[in-house]
């Protein structure tokens, strides 16, 4: 395991985890507003539209950490696929005549090309959908207890 990985992980579950903490913060918010109209009457102009910039305040936020997330799970991606294609073809540059007088070129093409689609497209889509279903178990837990 490469020493960068639990700090690209860490980096990412961060952004999402405030990226869903804030997207959650911009829903409560309007609950706020609406019970604080009883605490401040004099003050009707604040009120009225303070509740609009806090939202839109959360909502960039909460847009600022999804692109951050994504970034970064793409930058994984894209470093995990040229790590997987490296040794791939080290592994095959090293191996002996014998391999390739028995294996057809078409199998090795077909080898490299389906590995690197499933590092592709596959494991992201995997790996953003168990973060998603722990965030939601984690926080279920919590609000259940």
């Amino acid at each position: 395991m490469p020493a960068c990985l639990p700090a690209y992980l860490s980096t990412y579950l961060l952004a999402f985890l405030l990226n869903r903490l804030f997207a959650g913060l911009s829903s409560c918010l309007l609950v706020c507003f609406a019970s604080l109209s009883d605490f401040l009457p004099a003050f009707p102009l604040v009120h009225m539209h303070a509740d609009r910039y806090f939202e839109e305040l959360f909502h960039i936020l909460s847009a600022l950490f999804v692109l951050l997330s994504y970034s970064i799970l793409a930058y994984g991606q894209i470093k995990a696929s040229r790590n997987l294609h490296s040794k791939l073809l080290l592994r095959i540059m090293r191996a002996p005549m014998s391999f390739f007088d028995t294996t057809p070129l078409g199998r090795i093409v077909n080898r490299f090309s389906k590995d690197v689609e499933v590092v592709d497209s596959v494991l992201p889509v995997i790996f953003e959908d168990t973060v998603y279903c722990i965030h939601s178990v984690a926080f279920t837990l919590v609000v259940v207890s």
